[in-house]
């Protein structure tokens, strides 16, 4: 269980309680979600599954992180470290 402070005008409560909470996340397929008008927030690559990191993905991402950053990924001086 976690804790959560709380803040209150009362001088009785102590400022703490605990709860539970659960998420979940529903997965459909890209068309369908395209078809149903659903707003798309992120598209991780085609793999074999979701635990299952595409390659081609990964790559992509690490290449922009590099741009995005102002790196050069074939001259980076901290490979040499």
């Amino acid at each position: 269980m976690g804790s959560l402070h709380m803040q209150d005008a009362d001088a009785g409560p102590d400022g703490h309680t605990c709860r539970e909470g659960v998420a979940s996340i529903i997965l459909k397929k890209l068309s369908v979600a395209i078809l149903d008008g659903d707003h798309i927030e992120c598209l991780n690559g085609y793999s074999d599954g979701i635990t299952v990191p595409s390659t081609k993905a990964q790559a992509a991402s690490v290449q922009r992180t590099y741009k995005n950053g102002g790196l050069d990924p074939e001259n980076n001086i901290y490979d040499y470290i």
